[in-house]
C-alpha cells in the first residue's frame, strides 16, 4: 500500500492545475490476483544515495484508490499527523550533514 497525491476530475472531466489540485489517497498496489493496480513506470529518476529504494515517476490513471482527506487539502494532509513531510525534511537533513562532511575533507 501506499499513501499518494493524485488529481480529481470534477463532473465536467476538468481537472485543478497546480498543487490545489492535488488530494491525498490510499492506493493498494496490487490487486487481490497479484497484479499490478495500473500502475506504469513512466520515468525512473537517477539519483545519488540510497539505490534500494528507486524513485520514479508513474502514471496512475484508471488505478482503484481510496480518498482519504477532503477533495483539494493537498500537501496539508501530508504535512499534518502523518508524518510523511517529516521524512522528507529528514532526508534533506541529511543530505545537506554528508555534503558539509565532504567538503571539510
Amino acid at each position: 500500500m501506499t499513501l499518494t497525491l493524485a488529481r480529481i476530475q470534477n463532473s465536467n472531466g476538468e481537472i485543478t492545475p497546480g498543487s490545489k489540485g492535488l488530494s491525498m489517497f490510499y492506493l493498494n498496489t496490487r490487486k487481490p490476483d497479484g497484479s499490478l493496480n495500473n500502475i506504469q513506470l513512466m520515468k525512473p529518476k537517477n539519483k545519488l544515495g540510497t539505490r534500494q529504494l528507486p524513485t520514479g515517476e508513474v502514471l496512475l490513471e484508471g488505478t482503484d484508490a481510496s480518498l482519504v482527506s477532503a477533495p483539494g487539502r493537498r500537501v496539508a494532509t501530508i504535512s499534518g499527523s502523518s508524518g510523511m513531510l517529516t521524512i522528507s525534511v529528514t532526508r534533506v537533513h541529511n543530505t545537506i550533514a554528508r555534503v558539509a562532511a565532504m567538503l571539510r575533507m
